[in-house]
């Protein structure tokens, strides 16, 4: 930065635009500075070979894309001087599938209210997108922390084996690793665990299919973690009657005002609203790219107003989901 400013950024998705490259090598920053004070930014990356002809950074303004050659390349950041702010992600050569360092996520949750049975989510990803943003994502399910690190291939077609646990499934037999850099994090792997007793550990093993089954990944997972708790203790107890007295359209129509005031998880929210097909795709895609985040709320609030009793249930479903505090501190507050 050359002096003093403000300086507010948010992730957005490559597929929501026309003129995503589909070859891109990080994340898509949407980056703002009222004080337009910033003139070089630092861009995280995670390829293993770094050399400048296979990093670029594409720059989109209005809908047009451009590439800009950066500055300098370094082991984790591809640097580039800017004259001004919009939307930035790096991107790679379109022959280059060169291997990345990534990690492997492991959440645990129980499956159903069925005793010792369990679901044992894999996920496979870049190894700078952020735990916090991943469990953010897990509700309902415990990190089992372990050793992560591992390099694999964009494209590339990996296995996973489980060892030393009895009546285990996976599924699916084949994963590929995506490396799209979404904001909705899916397991590429669940192991389905019927009983996990007899056994210290689990054994699980990450295998490259497009070289005959080579182990490119292992860990052993202890069997004594503190599994999640199915029904957490509500922190505000004296919420509960109106929550079960209000149906969701009922809670919405109640405290929308304050809830388009207060609700911060908007793209999560909205990533609900569009599985649960409750809002368009096209709509998604103008709250994604939408700025400030006010913006983003007032689209959000206005096609839940407009979309009646259904998606007022499936908007408030996904404030439970994402924001149950909030939930329950606006239900105390009206007692």
């Amino acid at each position: 930065m050359e002096g003093k400013g403000d300086v507010v950024y948010m992730v957005t998705q490559w597929d929501s635009s026309p003129w995503a490259p589909g070859y891109q090598a990080g994340p898509l920053f949407s980056i703002d500075c009222p004080e337009q004070s910033v003139r070089q930014l630092h861009l995280p990356h995670c390829m293993c070979d770094e050399k400048d002809d296979k990093l670029s950074v594409a720059h989109v303004t209005d809908g047009n894309m451009e590439i800009v050659q950066p500055l300098k390349t370094t082991a984790t950041h591809v640097i580039v001087n800017i004259t001004h702010l919009s939307l930035f992600g790096l991107v790679r050569d379109v022959f280059t599938f060169l291997p990345v360092r990534s990690q492997v996520l492991l959440f645990l949750r129980p499956q159903g209210n069925r005793h010792q049975k369990s679901i044992l989510s894999v996920m496979l990803l870049p190894r700078n997108v952020p735990l916090c943003e991943v469990e953010h994502q897990q509700k309902g399910s415990t990190f089992i922390q372990t050793s992560s690190n591992c390099t694999l291939t964009p494209r590339g077609k990996y296995g996973l084996c489980c060892e030393l646990v009895a009546n285990s499934t996976i599924q699916p037999k084949s994963g590929e690793f995506d490396y799209d850099y979404s904001p909705n994090f899916h397991p590429t792997f669940q192991v389905f665990l019927d009983c996990m007793s007899g056994a210290e550990n689990i054994r699980l093993s990450l295998l490259d299919r497009g070289s005959n089954d080579q182990r490119v990944w292992e860990c052993l997972v202890p069997t004594d973690f503190e599994p999640p708790q199915v029904n957490p203790i509500n922190p505000n107890p004296g919420a509960e009657t109106e929550l079960k007295q209000l149906s969701g359209e009922a809670f919405v129509d109640k405290h929308m005002a304050a809830l388009i005031q207060t609700v911060t998880m908007v793209l999560h929210v909205a990533d609900d609203l569009l599985v649960e097909e409750m809002i368009p795709d096209e709509l998604y895609s103008r709250i994604l790219m939408a700025w400030p985040s006010q913006e983003q709320r007032r689209l959000l609030f206005d096609a839940v107003q407009a979309g009646g009793t259904r998606v007022k249930s499936a908007f408030y479903k996904a404030l439970l989901n994402h924001e149950p505090r909030l939930v329950q501190d606006l239900a105390a507050a009206s007692r």
